[in-house]
Order: C-alpha cells, then sequence, then structure tokens
C-alpha cells in the first residue's frame, strides 16, 4: 500500500507521557508487521498477537529509553508508566 509507512497521532496523546510508548507500539509494527495494515487485521487472534508483538517491542524500548535517560533500570513499572505512558496493568 505505502512504500513509505507514516504514523499519525491524535493531538490527546502526541501533547501527553502516552506518546512514547504509543510511538514505538506502532514503530514495532511497522519494523515487524511489514505489509499488514494497522487498520484492517483479518481475525481477532492474528490481531492480539500483533498486539502483544508490538506492545513487547514498546516495552524494550522504553525500558531502554529510561536506562539510558536514568543510567539504571527503573525501580517499579510505575516508574516506566508515569514517565512513558505505559498502559496501565490489564488494559
Amino acid at each position: 500500500m505505502f512504500n513509505n509507512p507514516f504514523i499519525v497521532m491524535a493531538n490527546s496523546v502526541k501533547y501527553s507521557n502516552q506518546k512514547y510508548f504509543v510511538l514505538a507500539h506502532e514503530i514495532g509494527h511497522v519494523l515487524e508487521h511489514k505489509g499488514l495494515a494497522a487498520y484492517y487485521v483479518s481475525n481477532n487472534v492474528h490481531r492480539r498477537k500483533t498486539e502483544r508483538e508490538a506492545d513487547a517491542f514498546a516495552m524494550a524500548v522504553i525500558t531502554n529509553l529510561y536506562v539510558e535517560e536514568n543510567g539504571k533500570l527503573p525501580d517499579t513499572y510505575a516508574d516506566l508508566r508515569y514517565n512513558y505512558g505505559l498502559p496501565y496493568l490489564g488494559e
């Protein structure tokens, strides 16, 4: 469809701390799910799998960002959630 994928972010996310996780998540889709249109997935099982993979990618990026900025691993998940907009567990 597009030779150069692009990511559009709503202003409500763009100007919040969630932008870090959302952008990393979407980059995970671009890198790991080539040819998959984000707005269309053939079935729920496939969608859940690709979302979990994109979440795992985003978690790795965000954790590395935290380490780069703070010189250590985060003490808690809440540190990442507060600073980089990670979703609440169970969302």
